[in-house]
């Protein structure tokens, strides 16, 4: 979003980070997110996105 700024993050526990969205049983946008989320996996895009705001290139702190 223009002029957004990453405050802070959670810590992590454990291994990797999982993210997931719910949508309810037989949403038809299910297929359409999956869809898209495929296609930013595939050219790089949701790396680049992971780089740039989830990690510690975000410059975050840690909230406690």
């Amino acid at each position: 979003m223009p002029n957004s700024v990453v405050v802070g993050q959670f810590p992590s526990v454990g291994g990797k980070e999982h993210f997931g969205l719910v949508f309810a049983k037989g949403n038809g946008l299910a297929a359409c997110v999956n869809r898209a989320l495929a296609g930013l996996k595939a050219d790089g895009t949701l790396a680049r996105l992971q780089t740039e705001w989830l990690s510690t290139k975000a410059s975050a702190p840690v909230l406690k």
